[in-house]
């Protein structure tokens, strides 16, 4: 098969099946100035065994995938939780300056009669 058949095959670029042909991954020929790449040899098939490798290596990163995903599923949601936490302290700040300003800017004995108004 021809090397963008391979890479179809094999679910890879042409540019990689090219580089296991240079590495010896995959055993090609060049016939009539074009590559046929070879998925099975003599006596084992290395192409189905490159491919079963290859699945099993996608099954883990596909785990690995959902384990990120659910990972970022949490930290989107700790974060969620921490910014609704911020704006609460922030609007319970602002009310506690504001009942600052409106205290400070009472006289004195205002301020007294308010105390002594509260604990009653």
């Amino acid at each position: 098969m021809t090397i963008a058949q391979a890479a179809t095959y094999l679910d890879i670029s042409q540019r990689t099946v090219r580089r296991w042909i240079q590495s010896g991954k995959l055993h090609a020929d060049m016939v009539d100035g074009q590559w046929c790449v070879n998925l099975e040899s003599d006596n084992e098939p290395e192409g189905r065994q490159l491919v079963t490798t290859l699945s099993g290596q996608i099954v883990q990163l596909q785990e690995q995938l959902e384990t990120k995903d659910k990972q970022i599923e949490r930290l989107q949601s700790s974060l969620d939780q921490a910014q609704t936490l911020h704006a609460m302290s922030q609007q319970k700040h602002d009310a506690d300056r504001l009942l600052l300003s409106e205290f400070q800017s009472r006289t004195f004995l205002q301020r007294l009669r308010a105390i002594f108004s509260a604990n009653q």
